[in-house]
């Protein structure tokens, strides 16, 4: 479901859903999901994906949105 915390929503491998306060913030929002598809796409050459758990996240979003 899209919210303020879900704000993008992948339909079926198909298409995208954005949403946000104006257009140029969807925008944006759909133009880091396109580059983030393109990058895990691109990965998959150098062997299977790892995933960060949770608390590395978190360390993450404390550490540059602070």
């Amino acid at each position: 479901m899209i919210s303020g915390n879900s704000p993008v929503a992948m339909i079926e491998n198909d298409s995208v859903i954005v949403s946000g306060n104006d257009i140029l913030s969807c925008f944006d929002r759909l133009e880091i999901t396109d580059f983030i598809a393109d990058s895990i796409i691109s990965a998959k050459g150098l062997g299977p994906l790892s995933l960060m758990d949770d608390a590395r996240i978190q360390r993450l979003k404390d550490a540059f949105l602070s």
